[in-house]
């Protein structure tokens, strides 16, 4: 945990996807106790992503972490988001949306927790 899964309206070069997961990732760190070594990131390209009954070039993006965590980190970490997909995507800010998910009970490691 964490675990992001990004989803882009168009297909992705190998070099957009692994820019994408490294900017991800390393923004992660922004949130307090999460560590780039430890976040899952799942990039789904050419999704058929609709808006207004049109597909379009746009990406969601969620998010899940554990526990609670502090507004203002989730607050810099999604305002990051927005600017890696403008600068690795070139999508501007109206055509990305994204949740944070926040839980409290998950599995790794063999172990419910």
């Amino acid at each position: 945990m964490p675990y992001v899964h990004v989803r882009v309206g168009r297909p992705l070069t190998d070099q957009e996807r692994d820019a994408l997961g490294d900017r991800v990732g390393r923004l992660i760190e922004v949130i307090p106790d999460k560590s780039f070594v430890k976040t899952m990131i799942d990039i789904d390209d050419d999704c058929r992503i609709y808006r207004g009954g049109r597909r379009t070039a746009c990406a969601f993006i969620e998010t899940q972490l554990r526990r609670p965590n502090e507004t203002e980190a989730k607050r810099d970490y999604a305002e990051g988001l927005f600017t890696v997909c403008q600068d690795v995507l070139g999508l501007s800010n109206d055509q990305v949306y994204l949740t944070v998910v926040e839980v409290d009970h998950w599995g790794s490691s063999g172990r419910y927790r």
